[in-house]
């Protein structure tokens, strides 16, 4: 590296040298790239040296050999690589973890799994500068991160300061009676606690001599970091796929499912135009007391569906009017909380008004027509 005078282009290859070697060794699960970090209200960090991202799940939103941009949350470790460490360059390092740490990390989502059978799931990314060389002592660079601490909120420091064949910067954390801190990664707590209150730990800067094996030592605690890091859906926010919070959307043309599953179009004085209940069965109990109603929507000439507002699950009405239902399925009303509605069914308005006496025949519930 001593060959290249120039250092912008030094840092470069400092940095391929990295990435080269967290690729060649790091679970297929997750790779290294240089690139910028974009969480889901748009905002982007910095360029970054080195991100680890989870490869299976990460969709690229712009791909180059040189940058690329990442989803926040699929960003398991951030780091700054810097050629020789000193108060400027770990004060640079600061400012670009502070500019990936700060963005909006979403918590775990129903489509997400835990990566282990414990609790712990780190959804935030490990913030790491990492140093080929150093003009300070490694006692001094924890002194230097004090000070950087005071200006920076504890959300946002670096986790772990790294010198090559040196040692390394970290912090230990333990509860007020233990007199030796438990060795962790970063300044954080054992689990992301959410909306919890955190344990009564002290957390305190560690400086390790570790010569050698420095860069093993490295390693392990980036393979610490990514045992407990979440597989992540790709998808985003379900509100994002659906339309939510884009803006207008202009309607061209609308269609709607047939019995067998095919598009027919809407007629346009249809489109948009709410279609109000054609009947309604009111159901009870053989002592009169108020079980649910039933409403009627008609969809095709051929075919309806209907909903459901009652203390019992809808299936069961079904099974009671039309005995086969293995083709229907119920929903949760996505307009009307606590309604159900069914599936489209082979049944007209004349049809539906017949169900009381099916219900009557096949439960012990009682059903009118109401109109």
């Amino acid at each position: 590296m001593e060959t290249n005078p120039h250092p912008g282009e030094k840092g470069s290859e400092l940095e391929d040298v990295l990435r080269q070697f967290l690729n060649q060794h790091l679970p297929q699960r997750f790779r290294s790239a240089s690139g910028v970090l974009i969480d889901a209200a748009n905002n982007r960090s910095k360029q970054t040296d080195v991100i680890v991202y989870d490869a299976l799940s990460s969709p690229i939103y712009r791909a180059s050999e040189r940058l690329q941009i990442l989803p926040a949350h699929t960003a398991a470790a951030v780091i700054e690589v810097k050629s020789s460490l000193n108060s400027a360059t770990l004060r640079d390092g600061y400012e670009k973890i502070r500019s990936c740490k700060q963005l909006k990390y979403e918590p775990m989502r129903s489509m997400d799994r835990s990566a282990t059978t414990t609790n712990l799931d780190l959804t935030r990314p490990l913030g790491v500068i990492f140093a080929f060389s150093s003009e300070l002592s490694l006692e001094t660079t924890g002194i230097k991160m004090g000070e950087l601490n005071g200006e920076f909120h504890s959300d946002h420091w670096p986790d772990l300061v790294v010198v090559l064949d040196r040692g390394f910067v970290n912090y230990g954390m333990g509860p007020p009676g233990l007199s030796a801190p438990i060795n962790w990664v970063g300044a954080r707590a054992p689990a992301e606690v959410g909306g919890r209150y955190p344990p009564p730990f002290y957390v305190r800067v560690l400086v390790q001599e570790t010569g050698d094996a420095t860069l093993s030592h490295f390693f392990l605690m980036i393979l610490a970091q990514l045992t407990f890091f979440p597989l992540r859906a790709g998808l985003p926010d379900f509100d994002l796929i659906l339309g939510r919070g884009l803006g207008q959307s202009m309607v061209l043309d609308a269609y709607q499912f047939d019995l067998n599953n095919g598009l027919q179009a809407v007629p346009r004085e249809l489109q948009g135009v709410p279609r109000p209940p054609e009947a309604t069965i009111e159901v009870t109990d053989p002592a009169g007391a108020k079980i649910g109603i039933l409403e009627y929507g008609q969809w095709l000439e051929d075919a309806g569906f209907v909903w459901w507002h009652g203390r019992i699950p809808l299936a069961i009405i079904l099974k009671a009017v039309l005995g086969d239902v293995d083709r229907v399925s119920t929903y949760q009303d996505m307009g009307r909380p606590g309604v159900e509605h069914s599936s489209l069914l082979p049944i007209t308005s004349h049809e539906f008004r017949l169900w009381p006496v099916h219900i009557a025949a096949n439960s012990n519930l009682i059903a009118r027509l109401a109109n």
